[in-house]
């Protein structure tokens, strides 16, 4: 999937929770993998959205926990609330 389309399906995901213009979305290329930062702008609006970001986040692992090279979308949600 292309960053693109996935920041499309996040995006509505979360505008159709009630989120709408409460957060920045940047979907980029990070390696091999993708990266998935979300900025919250209002802290009581934090665990709702990262409760439905979590649901993109996809990593693949070994037996033993490691993380493998490739094909991994990390999701970081971040509360901007406090920043000046």
């Amino acid at each position: 999937m292309k960053n693109k389309d996935l920041s499309k399906i996040v995006r509505t995901h979360l505008n159709n929770a009630g989120f709408k213009g409460k957060f920045n979305l940047r979907v980029r290329d990070a390696g091999f993998n993708t990266a998935v930062e979300i900025k919250v702008k209002n802290d009581s609006d934090y665990d709702g959205i990262k409760k439905i970001a979590l649901k993109f986040r996809e990593v693949d692992q070994d037996e033993f926990g490691e993380i493998l090279l490739g094909a991994n979308t990390f999701v970081h949600v971040i509360d901007t609330s406090g920043c000046i």
